[in-house]
């Protein structure tokens, strides 16, 4: 037997493992984070919203940049915190690019899919335990079982309906059991629509495998806080945008090199000239009025949204208390645990 045939026989059998090793290494989930989106088709897992012990906040509504951007952290956006009160310069950038797609008049589908990009985005974190599921569901180091999550649209809507309409007070919606149920759209995206709460509040009986747990939430808007990005100043959020372009007109180049395959950022066609724009945003407020016209510079003083798809309408109720000058430390779970906070909150 030659040497090649021979080397043939010597071949670990474990390339396999090394793959599917090196894929959970690279997701990087959080443990503290809700995997609801591993749900099947038709699946449905039971949670119990828990509210912050340290704020009393049911969900926490923020903005976000950095979503369908890759190589880039995400990062809070303070326009849309502020109900549109607070200057944002990745926003001022965004604005400035809808304002040009629209002077145009070509509507030219990379500088829409561009301004698409840079705008920031609606986000509703919330906080739960999990009371039954069909699959595993992630482990926190330290046993924690209280699980954060981006709540998705279908989901913040059942809440809102029913509180809108009566059918729940804000008191029900950390006693009574919420099913997440995953299905198909129909376009092969997963929608949460057929979310529902229980008829029924949950009883102390069925709390009882909790007793002993570690039950610890998080104050929303503290540093560290899972899922949620992090806040940066004006200085920090200008650093972060002249990175994001960067990558973004990298990728596109990238893209157009392969053929426009539309494998990247922009749909694998070349990059606008923006060195203009760029120029425009740098000067805050007055580049705004520089980029746009008397019709969208009245739009962003009126505080409106350009025509883009968010999670949420203004519509939402707003649940959340004033935010505490000061942030408590995170509670010890007592030896009660989950049953008795949540007995306490009852009327």
């Amino acid at each position: 037997m030659n040497k090649l045939a021979a080397m043939r026989n010597n071949v670990k059998k474990n390339l396999r493992e090394d793959i599917e090793a090196a894929n959970k290494k690279g997701k990087r989930k959080d443990p503290n984070a809700l995997n609801y989106y591993d749900l099947k088709d038709g699946e449905k897992m039971t949670v119990l919203f828990v509210a912050s012990e340290q704020t009393g906040d049911i969900w926490f509504r923020h903005g976000l940049h950095g979503k369908g951007l890759r190589g880039i952290d995400r990062v809070r956006c303070p326009r849309i915190e502020s109900g549109g009160t607070d200057n944002c310069p990745i926003c001022e950038y965004g604005f400035a690019l809808n304002a040009e797609y629209k002077e145009g008049g070509s509507k030219d589908p990379v500088l829409r899919e561009r301004y698409r990009t840079f705008l920031g985005k609606d986000q509703t974190a919330m906080q739960c335990v999990v009371m039954e599921s069909p699959m595993e569901i992630s482990q926190s180091p330290d046993g924690n079982q209280v699980k954060m999550f981006i709540a998705p649209k279908g989901i913040v809507d059942q809440i809102t309906n029913q509180i809108v309409e009566g059918q729940l007070d804000e008191d029900d919606i950390v006693t009574t059991p919420f099913t997440i149920k995953k299905t198909n759209n129909g376009g092969g995206f997963p929608k949460y629509d057929d979310s529902f709460f229980a008829r029924k509040p949950i009883a102390d009986a069925d709390l009882e495998a909790f007793d002993d747990k570690v039950i610890e939430t998080w104050d929303f808007r503290a540093e560290g806080t899972p899922e949620i990005p992090k806040q940066l100043d004006e200085e920090g959020l200008k650093e972060w945008l002249e990175k994001a372009i960067r990558i973004y007109d990298e990728s596109l180049a990238a893209d157009a090199q392969k053929g426009g395959n539309g494998g990247g950022n922009g749909g694998g066609q070349s990059a606008p000239d923006t060195n203009n724009l760029k120029s425009k945003v740098g000067g805050g407020l007055a580049a705004r009025k520089a980029a746009m016209d008397n019709n969208a510079k009245t739009q962003v003083a009126d505080n409106q949204k350009p025509d883009l798809d968010h999670s949420l309408d203004d519509q939402v109720p707003d649940f959340s208390k004033e935010e505490a000058k000061e942030e408590p430390k995170k509670e010890e779970s007592g030896s009660g645990g989950i049953r008795s906070r949540l007995s306490s909150l009852r009327r």
